[in-house]
């Protein structure tokens, strides 16, 4: 019954650095920043496919970045959603 499910999980990873606080003339630790994410896919007829899949599994909240303006992180480089969930069903053609 369930021979055509696969499944995969992401490991996505963003190196610390260190950035400079201007106003104590010191550096701050950003640290490193893991995340996993998983996704189940299934074949259906007619040439389609669902897909569920969790992004952030672990509910991964990002580092906290001193010059980020008043959110508190790098929204260039992290995402604050969080843990969040979702489905697709692609056709193929």
């Amino acid at each position: 019954m369930f021979k055509k499910v696969d499944a995969n999980i992401s490991w996505n990873y963003i190196a610390g650095i260190k950035e400079w606080i201007s106003a104590v003339k010191a550096f701050h630790e950003i640290p490193d920043h893991h995340t996993f994410d998983l996704q189940v896919n299934y074949p259906l007829p007619r040439d389609m496919r669902v897909s569920i899949g969790v992004m952030n599994l672990g509910d991964r909240q990002p580092p906290f970045v001193e010059n980020s303006g008043s959110d508190g992180y790098d929204n260039s480089t992290h995402d604050m959603l969080g843990r969040n969930y979702y489905v697709r069903l692609a056709k193929s053609f």
